[in-house]
């Protein structure tokens, strides 16, 4: 599937602003496209979004995803820039306590 060129810069002023008229471009576009600014792709479609986050093979978020070098410098490891066994280990710790075994308990407790 070829990508299709998006010329508007990602984190420009007036994408920042507006943010949904820009999503809405981008989804009428095509389901890949190519951030020419910012040099690298992007899908903005629900099922291809879902697609890549279920399927790590696709991509990679170990070497960073926020387009920033120095950013992704200081994040890499961290939950978001990380990928499998890594991700799956540091993702499993928050989620514990939210998760629908742990939550059965504290349906009798009221609210305060």
């Amino acid at each position: 599937m070829a990508a299709i060129p998006y010329p508007k810069d990602f984190y420009g002023d007036e994408f920042i602003l507006s943010p949904n008229d820009h999503y809405k471009e981008m989804r009428q576009l095509g389901r890949v496209l190519w951030l020419e600014a910012q040099n690298a792709y992007a899908v903005a479609h629900y099922d291809e979004v879902v697609t890549e986050l279920r399927h790590p093979y696709l991509s990679t978020s170990g070497r960073g995803l926020s387009l920033n070098d120095r950013v992704d410098d200081m994040l890499v490891g961290s939950t978001l820039n990380s990928d499998e066994d890594q991700h799956r280990q540091q993702r499993s710790l928050p989620a514990m306590p939210i998760m629908p075994k742990s939550l059965k308990s504290l349906k009798s407790l009221k609210p305060l």
